[in-house]
């Protein structure tokens, strides 16, 4: 058993075999079931409300306080809708851009291209692997 630091507000789909991400706290985690250790990811401000993970790319954080932030190895990307994200995805995972799919309370779904977002070259430490 390990402590998170809370309850866990947002659950990723499996992105490899047996992993996971886990949100709590406003910490994100890597699960890996066979030897049940989390892994610290990363600090976000808000609490995380949706994950979404492209295996050794990129991540998807989205948070109640409107936030989408994205992870890649060569920085982070970040957008502010000032509404509640409820669910956040990648969308056309094959594709040269990144793009997700947002879905926000009171602004309905929209399609973010990363090349509209803030990029930050300060990665997060750990990208998924």
């Amino acid at each position: 058993e390990v402590d998170v630091g809370g309850w866990i507000t947002a659950v990723s789909a499996p992105y490899s075999p047996g992993l996971r991400l886990v949100a709590s706290a406003g910490k994100v985690w890597t699960v890996t079931p066979a030897v049940k250790r989390f892994k610290k990811m990363a600090n976000v401000k808000g609490p995380i409300t949706a994950l979404d993970v492209l295996p050794g790319k990129s991540i998807a954080v989205a948070t109640a306080t409107g936030e989408v932030l994205i992870n890649t190895n060569y920085g982070r990307y970040s957008y502010s809708f000032g509404t509640v994200v409820t669910q956040v995805r990648f969308f056309n995972r094959h594709d040269r851009f990144l793009r997700v799919a947002v879905a926000t309370r009171g602004k309905g779904l929209i399609l973010l291209d990363a090349r509209n977002m803030k990029l930050n070259e300060s990665p997060w430490s750990v990208v998924v692997p």
